[in-house]
């Protein structure tokens, strides 16, 4: 079986790598997809000719915030009657996660089976969540003894401007008057994020270490220095949680009611 899978978003690669494949599989993974594949060196391709759809025999997708070549192929594929798969690996705006929706629907945890459920029904299946064992495993073999912070960020509601005070400081300043760490302060980027103005800060305010880590880096290297977590509610987060993390979320609700609860800093 010839299988092509199809990402953009960073989250959603993730789990198009990790996923177990029966046949031979192709990657067309575009922006941080792409980024991430080239780390961790895995052959793909970042274009791809829409009529060559019709040399496949299963199309695999990820989802994304904005429209993206992966769409198109989903499109394509679903006009050619080519069997899809959707993999979902968050729990917010399923209702516009595709425009058409894949013939199954993936999902790796039950949190995201709940919510999905509700609005793709019976195309939905949960499966195991390969992502979270391939990070379990990495993580076994590290040393972990480390009590320091981890800021994982996510793009804000405007972008990141520290001198206007829209930026993670505060968050990290008020969690660090709550917990006992080391000396070790990581700020972990999302690909929209620029955090170099905050680690200047953060460094002249606390005193402590401050390392900038990049979203196509090792999750697990990050979470072996540390014991606490900071962030909104990205996937990240709950992968902290699962390897034995302190987390807490800077929002105070949840954008939908199945999605993991945190300990909040309000």
């Amino acid at each position: 079986m010839k299988i092509l899978a199809s990402g953009h978003d960073a989250g959603g690669t993730n789990h198009l790598l990790a996923r177990n494949y029966r046949g031979e599989v192709t990657f067309i993974l575009t922006g941080p997809g792409s980024e991430i594949a080239k780390k961790r060196g895995i052959p793909h391709l970042s274009e791809f000719r829409i009529s060559d759809i019709q040399l496949f025999d299963l199309v695999v997708v990820s989802s994304n915030a904005q429209h993206q070549l992966s769409d198109d192929i989903l499109d394509s594929a679903l006009t050619s009657k080519i069997p899809t798969v959707g993999v979902l690996e968050h729990w917010v705006n399923y209702s516009t996660r595709w425009v058409k929706n894949p013939n199954t629907i993936e999902v790796a945890d039950i949190h995201a089976f709940i919510g999905a459920f509700l609005s793709f029904r019976f195309k939905v299946r949960l499966r195991r969540n390969q992502y979270l064992l391939e990070l379990k495993n990495e993580f076994a073999g590290m040393q972990t003894s480390g009590s320091g912070l981890l800021l994982i960020a996510q793009p804000l509601s405007e972008k990141i401007n520290h001198k206007k005070g829209n930026c993670f400081c505060n968050a990290v300043e008020n969690l660090l008057t709550r917990v006992k760490t080391d000396s070790n302060l990581i700020l972990r980027e999302h690909f929209a994020t620029n955090l170099s103005e905050c680690a200047r800060y953060l460094e002249f305010k606390t005193g402590l270490n401050i390392r900038i880590s990049y979203p196509d880096s090792s999750l697990a290297l990050d979470l072996s220095a540390c014991k606490y977590v900071l962030g909104i509610d990205s996937y990240a987060l709950y992968i902290s949680r699962r390897l034995g993390r302190k987390v807490f979320s800077i929002n105070h609700k949840r954008r939908s009611w199945f999605a993991p609860r945190y300990t909040n800093l309000e």
